[in-house]
C-alpha cells in the first residue's frame, strides 16, 4: 500500500465518527449501497439520490489535494514532457488519450448553425480540451483549481483562470469532463452553470457512471469507480431529479452514436449501461 493510500486510510478512520451528510444537498438521510476496505462506504442520499463516499474530506482538504497531490495514470494528472507536448500540438491531439474531437462534434451538433459558440471549460486541467476547442473556432474561457496546471497551460497559449470571480457569463456551453465527481459540493457547480449560461445555454457533463443499468450488469466496474479520488458518484436519477423542470438528455458511452437523434427531446434517459455518463441539460430553461 503506497503512502497516499495509507494517508487516506488514516484520514478515513479519523473522519469516521462524523455524521454522514450529502455534499450536494446537505441531507443526512442515506442508505449504504457499497463498501470498500471496511472503513469506507458509498452512501446514497435519500433526498437527491447522489452517491457519496463516507467518510468524506473537507473542502479545504480537497482544494489542497487537487493542487498537486491528485494523481491518476495518464495525461489527466501527468503533465506531458516537452517532446510529447510538441507531438500532441503537431497532431492536434488526434488519436491521443486527450483527443476531444467527439466533444467538439457534440457541441457543434447542438449548435449546427451558430457561427460563434461561447464555451466555459470548467475544470480545464492543463488546457488540452480548451486548446482543441479554440482550434475548432469556439470562443473559450477556462477555469481550473490547480494553479500549477493552469500555469502549464500557457505552453498551449491557453489562459486558465483559477479564481471563480474572474469567470464571465452569457456562455452557450458550460462544459465539464470528469470534474463533478471531484467537486466538494456538486450543487454549487450546477448553480454556477445556471449563473453563467444564457437562457438557452447548455450544460454538458461527463462523469463516471453509477447508474443502476451499469451496476446490474457490471458490478465490478461500478465498485471500482468510486473511492479515494472519486468521492462523488452519479446515477442518471440524480441528474433527472436535479433537472426535473428542465430539458435534458442523459445517456452513456454505450449509446453515444444515438445522441444526435435525441438532443431535441424534452426529457429523455437513454442507455445508461456504459462506463461513462453524459448529461446534456438546459438548466435555465423550463420544459
Amino acid at each position: 500500500m503506497n503512502n497516499s493510500k495509507i494517508q487516506y486510510l488514516f484520514r478515513s478512520l479519523a473522519n469516521s465518527f462524523n455524521k454522514p451528510v450529502c455534499p450536494s444537498c446537505g441531507a443526512s438521510e442515506n442508505k449504504t449501497i457499497d463498501r470498500k476496505f471496511i472503513v469506507t462506504s458509498l452512501k446514497e442520499c435519500e433526498n437527491c439520490n447522489m452517491y457519496y463516499r463516507f467518510p468524506g474530506d473537507t473542502s479545504d482538504f480537497n482544494k489542497e489535494f487537487y493542487q498537486e497531490d491528485y494523481v491518476e495514470k495518464g495525461l489527466t494528472t501527468d503533465l506531458p514532457s516537452a517532446e510529447l507536448l510538441k507531438k500532441l500540438i503537431e497532431t492536434s491531439f488526434k488519436n491521443s488519450e486527450k483527443d476531444f474531437s467527439f466533444h467538439i462534434d457534440l457541441i457543434k451538433s447542438i449548435y449546427p448553425d451558430k457561427k460563434e459558440i461561447r464555451v466555459l471549460d470548467f475544470g480545464a486541467n492543463w488546457g488540452y480540451a480548451s486548446y482543441q476547442f479554440k482550434k475548432s473556432g469556439f470562443d473559450v474561457e477556462s477555469f481550473e483549481i490547480s494553479q500549477h496546471k493552469a500555469k502549464f497551460a500557457e505552453k498551449l497559449e491557453v489562459n486558465i483562470k483559477t479564481d471563480l470571480d474572474q469567470i464571465g457569463n452569457e456562455f452557450d456551453v458550460f462544459f465539464s469532463s470528469h470534474v463533478i465527481e471531484h467537486h466538494p459540493h456538486p450543487n454549487e457547480m450546477i448553480s454556477l452553470a445556471k449563473k453563467v449560461l444564457k437562457k438557452e445555454g447548455v450544460m454538458i457533463t461527463f462523469c463516471p457512471n453509477g447508474s443502476d443499468a451499469l451496476r446490474d450488469i457490471n458490478f465490478e466496474s461500478f465498485h471500482r469507480y468510486w473511492g479515494m479520488v472519486h468521492p462523488n458518484y452519479f446515477a442518471d436519477k440524480y441528474f433527472s431529479k436535479n433537472f426535473k423542470l428542465n430539458p435534458y438528455y442523459i445517456t452513456s458511452s454505450s449509446d453515444y452514436n444515438s445522441i444526435s437523434q435525441n438532443l431535441s427531446s424534452g426529457q429523455k434517459i437513454g442507455d445508461t449501461s456504459g462506463l461513462e455518463l453524459l448529461v446534456i441539460s438546459q438548466p435555465n430553461k423550463e420544459v
